[in-house]
């Protein structure tokens, strides 16, 4: 897979050889991801696993919910900041793309 710009098409990949159907072609973490809003009170926060009847919640927010501790203290770092402007918000109106660019912003803040 080769990176190219081209006018007609921008920025894309272009692969060098067939490709199967199926076939893996580029991997590797997401920078940022979320929740999608019909699954926030369903899904982990962290690792976006189905919710157990137990599950903890972050700080005192009561809207990022989680599966377990170890999911919790993984997320904790960037939860903090997002949970502040989240809170300054009227969550839990607010979508599932907001939510990411809070996160994308996080992040970039927390690099």
């Amino acid at each position: 897979v080769e990176l190219v710009n081209s006018p007609e098409k921008g920025r894309h990949l272009l692969a060098s050889r067939m490709v199967e159907a199926g076939e893996s072609v580029v991997g590797g973490a997401p920078y940022a991801a979320v929740v999608l809003d019909g699954m926030t009170q369903t899904h982990c926060h962290a690792c976006f696993a189905s919710l157990a009847p137990r599950l903890a919640v972050a700080c005192d927010c009561q809207i990022t919910l989680y599966c377990s501790e170890v999911c919790m203290m993984k997320d904790l770092d960037a939860h903090k900041e997002e949970c502040q402007m989240l809170q300054e918000g009227s969550l839990p109106k607010v979508s599932w793309a907001v939510r990411l660019l809070i996160r994308c912003l996080t992040r970039r803040m927390l690099d």
